[in-house]
């Protein structure tokens, strides 16, 4: 990429660079167009009892001291694989755990979609 463009002193190589910038950002710009955004007053989703047991987990894993010596890609394999391991009854606490905050998030999505639907109307 030696050879010059038709602008003096800059090299096709240097120009194609500029090119392929302009395109991821320009990419990056149409994508942010399209990208959900939540609004900050609306109900956090529920968790899954992994979530929960994932939650419960980490904090085992901190308490005992192993973190330092362990990435978050290592635990999370670690957790998936106890998970895993458990039996459907140990798996219960946290499916119940699960089952009452997706009751909480629908309990709060009706009334954020009331409030919504009022604030809605008043304008």
């Amino acid at each position: 990429d030696s050879a010059l463009s038709p602008i003096e002193g800059i090299s096709m190589g240097e120009i194609r660079k500029v090119v392929n910038m302009r395109r991821c950002i320009q990419a990056k710009i149409w994508m942010s167009k399209f990208k959900r955004i939540k609004p900050k007053d609306a109900p956090k989703r529920p968790l899954s009892g992994y979530n929960y047991f994932f939650k419960d987990e980490r904090v085992r894993i901190l308490e005992a001291g192993i973190h330092g010596t362990m990435g978050f890609q290592t635990m999370a394999k670690t957790v998936g694989s106890r998970w895993k391991a458990l039996s459907e009854d140990e798996r219960t606490p946290y499916k119940e755990r699960a089952k009452a905050d997706m009751v909480r998030y629908r309990r709060q999505m009706k009334d954020y979609k009331a409030k919504k639907k009022r604030l809605g109307s008043q304008e």
